[in-house]
């Protein structure tokens, strides 16, 4: 008993506190401002948020997507965001960084095989190197820069996880901020927590740090747009849909003294 104390007391302080750069999941006043929602599609995310989220990338009949109140991811709270026809809504945090995950939740409805929704990471504002290229498409599918991931089931909430792998390499911003690590191009996907592939960006090693995402139903062509809803979209050093190797110890030795607690 002592030893499996001692295990935890080991395994709690080791843990580090890590870096959250951007983090929402579109409720009242999270972001620095109030997300307005509506029952319908009438309050667009565009302008919403803290920093702003924007709206056209290709064309200026692009619209945001709405916040709407209905059922969120997780009960993580009602307000999410519904994209669908020509929506493309995108966030620029500012400044580049070299986050380790971006993640966020999504609900889709497969109703058409040939539609394609859409999230997109570049290393600037919009229009600059791109770095992860996700589609998830009617019939379920989901492909990465290339890689067929896995499908998902329709009409059902699931998570997306983007590990990026870094590299030591010393550099500093247009801004003058320096860094010690860099994106080499080369992430892991996990969906619903679980690890299904590995894709490199199209951009290779040029994709090496992130600023801007993007979320998008809208297509080149305008015909199969897509449908989704978006929520919980973070970018941190640390993943919240996929357990650290620590937490999972946790979770076995806790499950351990439970064990104990009841042969006793």
């Amino acid at each position: 008993m002592k030893k499996v104390i001692l295990m935890l007391m080991v395994l709690v302080s080791g843990a580090s506190f890590a870096t959250t750069y951007y983090s929402t999941g579109f409720e009242p006043g999270e972001q620095g401002s109030a997300f307005v929602a509506n029952d319908g599609s009438q309050n667009s995310l565009y302008g919403q948020g803290t920093p702003a989220w924007g709206r056209v990338i290709q064309w200026a009949e692009e619209q945001s997507g709405a916040v709407v109140n209905w059922a969120g991811y997780s009960n993580s709270g009602t307000q999410m965001v519904y994209q669908y026809g020509l929506n493309s809504a995108w966030l620029n945090m500012g400044s580049p960084k070299v986050a380790k995950w971006f993640e966020f939740a999504f609900y889709s409805w497969m109703t058409d095989p040939l539609a394609m929704s859409r999230a997109v990471t570049m290393t600037g504002s919009i229009g600059s190197v791109e770095g992860i290229h996700m589609q998830l498409m009617g019939n379920g599918s989901i492909t990465c820069d290339g890689v067929a991931v896995t499908s998902v089931s329709a009409n059902a909430w699931h998570t997306i996880s983007f590990e990026h792998e870094t590299t030591s390499y010393n550099w500093t911003d247009g801004s003058g901020i320096s860094y010690d690590t860099i994106y080499t191009g080369t992430y892991k996907v996990y969906v619903d927590g679980i690890y299904k592939a590995t894709a490199v960006s199209a951009n290779s090693y040029n994709y090496g740090d992130m600023q801007t995402f993007a979320f998008r139903t809208a297509t080149d062509t305008w015909s199969h747009t897509g449908q989704w809803m978006i929520d919980d979209v973070s970018v941190g050093d640390q993943s919240i849909f996929v357990p650290e190797p620590a937490t999972m110890a946790l979770l076995l030795v806790g499950g351990g003294l439970s064990l104990i607690r009841r042969r006793n």
